[in-house]
């Protein structure tokens, strides 16, 4: 992937459709969030899905039998009164019901191909992993949709590759999601995409490309150690000042006048190991200038990562 910025994933539909879409025709990597994608579209539809983006996106997802159960239960012509409530989503468990299972898939689904629409440019889908049980149900929707890339971050996203091709081969993804409490430590959630959807279920999908978001070299450098020659495609290295989740300071308990934790030496990255792992990275945190993306390349990255100035856009929903 040889553009220059990435225009970071951001909260729930601050990275919309709209605005990836309109990054990626300018030049720029969009990135759509799907983070909690299945609540974004049920609300977006009880509002009465204004211009029909979103009906016209499930027009589109290849389960016809999904779009019309989803659209009879939450569907709302002119949108829902403002004194009624909205129809809850249920929550994710280590079981999901089969409802939201295909919610999420086509949630997903929709966002991405929105994002896509209209033009040839790359798309990338962001989703936190510490959101952990919804990855191989939404990756999935995402797939189907022909997203580009997927950038990941909050948390080790370790396990992301062996789900990205699990799916794209037509085999069963799992993951392993962090139980509090339990005393195994974790459990598996695993999917047979092809037996839930049916034959239909394309026997093998384009792969995308996998850009995890780490904030040192040594994170970096222990994916690259740990995962077979291939899974990653590129990291973004997202410095302390960059907008997001943020890894905390290694040095514990130390704070400035405003009360925010300082980072020292043991936090600065190496960025001459990344440039021996011989993959292409992109920096983010406050480097979202000219001056910044000229400071990022002589540093051996490709280019930048950015969030909040595109927050900022007129083509953000912040802005609408």
């Amino acid at each position: 992937m040889n553009r220059s910025i990435i225009q970071g994933g951001m909260g729930i539909y601050i990275s919309s459709p709209h605005l990836a879409n309109t990054c990626s025709r300018a030049g720029v990597l969009g990135t759509v969030s799907c983070t909690g994608a299945e609540r974004v579209l049920v609300h977006l539809l009880q509002l009465g899905d204004i211009g029909g983006h979103y009906r016209r996106a499930l027009s589109h997802f290849p389960f016809p039998e999904i779009t019309e159960r989803i659209l009879a239960k939450y569907f709302i012509e002119g949108g829902k009164p403002v004194d009624q409530d909205f129809k809850e989503v249920p929550l994710f468990s280590m079981r999901p019901r089969r409802d939201l299972i295909e919610l999420a898939i086509a949630a997903s689904f929709v966002l991405v191909w929105l994002a896509k629409e209209g033009h040839d440019g790359p798309i990338s889908v962001n989703y936190l992993e510490k959101l952990q049980i919804g990855h191989i149900y939404h990756l999935t929707g995402a797939a189907l949709a022909g997203v580009d890339f997927v950038t990941m971050g909050a948390g080790l996203t370790l396990q992301i590759p062996g789900v990205l091709d699990a799916i794209v081969s037509g085999g069963n993804p799992s993951y392993r999601v962090y139980v509090e409490g339990s005393t195994r430590g974790n459990e598996t959630i695993s999917f047979n995409p092809r037996e839930f959807l049916g034959e239909k279920f394309p026997r093998e999908l384009k792969r995308p490309g996998f850009l995890p978001i780490v904030s040192t070299d040594v994170l970096a450098k222990l994916m690259v150690a740990k995962l077979p020659s291939g899974s990653i495609q590129g990291f973004v290295i997202e410095l302390p000042t960059a907008g997001g989740h943020n890894a905390p300071p290694r040095r514990k308990g130390v704070f400035d006048e405003t009360g925010q934790p300082v980072y020292g030496e043991k936090d600065e990255v190496a960025f001459n190991v990344l440039r021996d792992l011989g993959i292409p990275f992109w920096v983010g945190g406050s480097f979202a200038s000219p001056e910044g993306l000229a400071r990022a390349q002589a540093l051996g990255a490709v280019g930048i990562q950015a969030g909040s100035i595109f927050a900022l856009w007129t083509h953000s929903i912040v802005q609408r």
